[in-house]
């Protein structure tokens, strides 16, 4: 079935703000460009140039995940983005959205990312999902202070002092990186969940200054001595018995 036949008769909706197109073998999006009220579209899945993307400058939210992508320069202008997600695709480069100021959340999972330094300049994100990547150092991302859910599983990030001024992040996931210090996270006084799932630091005591800790997933990891969390009543430690290998791939990836 071709896209223009799937597509066809779109273009008389132009009050249409939602569409889900998820996992249909499109290979032509230009008939979206008819449609100026889209805020939310779903291209999970679909195979397709997105050069139409860029006339619908009212998107919102927006998701393209497993979709074999490797530009993001069509999205530079999507300047009312709010959410995006591409994960499980083939990007190298997030520069494009560097001017995507309004973004709160961004989910690039499972592709081939090392550099950062283009999200230094989305001071809204509030989420973002980066696990199973290529990135060693966190720098970048240093001055994201609205961040509160972060997860960076599966790369190979071996230092989070980068992160200790995050004071608002709620939730961490550092599974399967070679992080031989968690002193940096000690200052992050609101943090709720934290997973450790295949780490290297052998000392835990540094969570022990996190009161406001209800999960902390140790699974695959070298720690051994857990005593330094007693007397955290609400923290539930997930993992206990399932500290000899990573289990579940993390050492690649997160789950």
């Amino acid at each position: 079935m071709s896209a223009r036949f799937c597509l066809r008769g779109l273009e008389t909706a132009v009050n249409l703000e939602e569409l889900d197109l998820g996992f249909n073998p499109l290979t032509d999006l230009g008939p979206l460009a008819t449609l100026p009220a889209l805020t939310a579209l779903n291209l999970d899945g679909t195979v397709a140039g997105l050069e139409a993307l860029a006339r619908l400058p009212g998107l919102r939210t927006l998701s393209l995940r497993s979709g074999g992508i490797e530009d993001l320069r069509p999205l530079a202008g999507l300047v009312s983005l709010v959410e995006l997600d591409v994960g499980d695709n083939h990007i190298e480069d997030l520069s494009p959205l560097a001017g995507l100021r309004g973004l709160s959340v961004l989910r690039a999972d499972h592709n081939r990312i090392g550099n950062l330094w283009p999200l230094a300049s989305l001071p809204g994100l509030g989420e973002l999902s980066l696990r199973g990547n290529r990135i060693r150092r966190l720098d970048a991302l240093s001055g994201l202070a609205r961040l509160r859910t972060l997860h960076v599983g599966g790369n190979e990030v071996t230092d989070v002092s980068a992160l200790s001024g995050l004071t608002d992040l709620r939730e961490l996931g550092l599974a399967g990186n070679a992080i031989p210090d968690l002193r940096p996270l000690a200052d992050l006084a609101g943090l709720r969940r934290l997973d450790l799932r295949g780490g290297e630091a052998e000392d835990v005591s540094p969570v022990r200054a996190l009161e406001a800790l209800i999960w902390l997933h140790v699974g695959g990891s070298v720690i051994e001595d857990l005593t330094p969390l007693d007397g955290l009543g609400s923290l539930a430690v997930a993992g206990e018995e399932d500290r000899e290998s990573p289990g579940d791939g993390v050492n690649a990836r997160e789950h």
